[in-house]
């Protein structure tokens, strides 16, 4: 779990950052992207222009920041769960999958949550920024120390019977 915690962390850094660099290229506004996000929640700023959406808001800047950092969170704890279960492509699963299935996600959810709102993002670099954190969070969730679970025991090791050539529960072969 805490190489997932870290991993969503750090993933979420680098989405942000990506967030930011979008926002400053297309509007000359770092607050575009975390009004764009706050407003999922927020009706003044869902219903606001992209003049309103380029200005500093307080409101938007907590609730923007706070989405962020749970989603990223609780993402980085998938990651860190269902990444070493998965037997071959971890980069690949990490990095195209996992943020084509969250893009997916979002934009059919957006439909029902604010249709409006859907208008305004770019998906292509939103996408660009869901693989910039499954890159980030892949990395340090593989980099991180393996802890042996049962899940990988046979099923004699698991219920506990002694056979030649299955090691035991510590670890040794017999």
């Amino acid at each position: 779990y805490g190489a997932g915690a870290v991993g969503g962390i750090a993933g979420g850094i680098a989405m942000g950052l990506v967030a930011i660099a979008y926002g400053v290229i297309t509007h000359g506004s770092i607050w575009y992207t975390i009004n764009i996000l706050a407003a999922t929640v927020m009706p003044s700023l869902a219903d606001a222009d992209t003049a309103q959406l380029l200005q500093w808001n307080t409101w938007g800047l907590i609730f923007g920041l706070s989405i962020h950092a749970s989603m990223s969170l609780m993402v980085g704890l998938l990651y860190g769960v269902i990444l070493p279960m998965v037997p071959r492509g971890r980069p690949f699963f990490a990095i195209v999958i996992v943020p084509l299935l969250w893009s997916g996600l979002a934009w059919a959810s957006l439909e029902v949550v604010n249709p409006q709102l859907k208008s305004e993002i770019n998906w292509l670099w939103f996408i660009g920024s869901q693989v910039a954190f499954g890159a980030v969070c892949g990395f340090v969730v593989s980099k991180s120390e393996r802890i042996g679970t049962m899940q990988n025991w046979s099923t004699l090791e698991r219920v506990g019977m002694e056979s030649p050539g299955v090691r035991d529960m510590g670890g040794d072969k017999k």
